[in-house]
């Protein structure tokens, strides 16, 4: 049975920013998970060819030490884990601890794993001529003043669908840390013969979709995800009753003005960085460091506009934010003389 989960969308739009996407459950604790062999009723080998490559997929991507199926002494464990099934994960929990070097084991089903094949004819008109003569068979006939007649291509439309879902286990207590959505893959290939190469590497394909996937909700991953620019980086004079007092023209005479970020989840324990200079010139004003956390609802720094002019004179200014080392957004502001000088 494949597992339902609610999938968070990413929030936001207009622009696109690099982070490092964590998973919920990581930490800096979590350092070797183990991959264990996938049940796998639809394919007597699809789960041990599955779990190797997400083994290959996870190891890759950095987040962890990987412990391979082939290293692990038990048969494989589905996500539902049926009674049957509870003794040999108590078995392989009991052997990993004894190991004392892995924290978490990811166990799988694989749920769908087949190739379909269907044939179509299509109808086509082919040229009568041949040669000095004509050539004619199923219908000869005349079109456009030119003799044709009906013929047929024949193609095979293939299609590879893979399902699977998977969970991670913690190994000193046997608690589920996540259980990743389920997850469906479908390619599909029209050639205009049948192969049995076409066959597996469609499967091929579709089982490294899932994969994909399954890294993306276990490891932390390199991402682009859309945010609003209007609401991501503003600059104010203060807070209000129920918002911000957002504000981009100021005076010399200001002492006090904010910088306002608001990221979406995926942007969740990301190093960031805040600069503020001249329009037009490169020396830093203003900057400050942070961690975006995404409980905190909005990260706030403070500058005096009236020392950015001592420094950078009247005129106009650009907030920048950094993320993964380039410039992610940006917004202008300009400071003016006041009147009451």
């Amino acid at each position: 049975m494949i597992l339902a989960a609610v999938v968070a969308s990413a929030s936001g739009c207009g622009k696109k920013m690099w982070v490092m996407e964590y998973p919920d459950f990581y930490g800096p604790q979590l350092k070797t998970v183990a991959v264990v062999p996938f049940d796998s009723p639809p394919h007597p080998t699809a789960g041990r060819m599955l779990a190797d490559r997400l083994a290959d997929a996870l190891r890759e991507n950095g987040t962890y030490r990987i412990v391979r199926p082939a290293a692990l002494p038990e048969a494989p464990l589905s996500t539902t884990r049926p009674a049957d099934e509870e003794e040999a994960l108590d078995r392989l929990l009991d052997h990993l601890r004894e190991r004392g070097d892995v924290q978490a084991v990811i166990v799988g089903t694989i749920d769908l794993f087949r190739i379909s094949r269907r044939d179509y004819y299509y109808p086509v008109r082919r040229s009568a001529y041949w040669g000095h003569g004509y050539r004619g068979y199923r219908g000869f006939g005349y079109g456009n003043g030119q003799p044709y007649y009906c013929d047929y291509e024949h193609y095979v439309r293939s299609e590879a669908t893979v399902a699977a879902d998977a969970a991670i286990i913690r190994v000193m207590d046997g608690q589920v840390m996540h259980v990743a959505p389920a997850m469906l893959a479908t390619t599909v290939s029209e050639d205009s013969y049948a192969s049995r190469g076409v066959a597996v590497t469609l499967l091929d394909e579709a089982a490294e979709h899932v994969i994909e996937r399954m890294v993306d909700e276990f490891a932390v991953v390199r991402k682009r995800i859309g945010i609003n620019p209007d609401h991501a980086l503003r600059t104010a004079r203060g807070e209000g009753e129920r918002d911000w007092l957002y504000e981009d023209d100021f005076t010399d005479t200001d002492t006090k003005a904010l910088v306002i970020v608001r990221l979406p989840r995926q942007a969740d324990r990301n190093p960031l960085r805040i600069t503020v200079r001249r329009e037009g010139r490169d020396a830093i004003l203003a900057e400050e460091s942070f961690t975006w956390r995404s409980g905190q609802g909005a990260w706030v720094m403070e500058f005096s506009p009236a020392a950015l002019v001592d420094a950078g004179g009247i005129g106009e200014y650009k907030v920048r934010l950094y993320s993964q080392g380039e410039e992610a957004l940006k917004r202008q502001f300009k400071i003016r003389r006041s009147r009451l000088r």
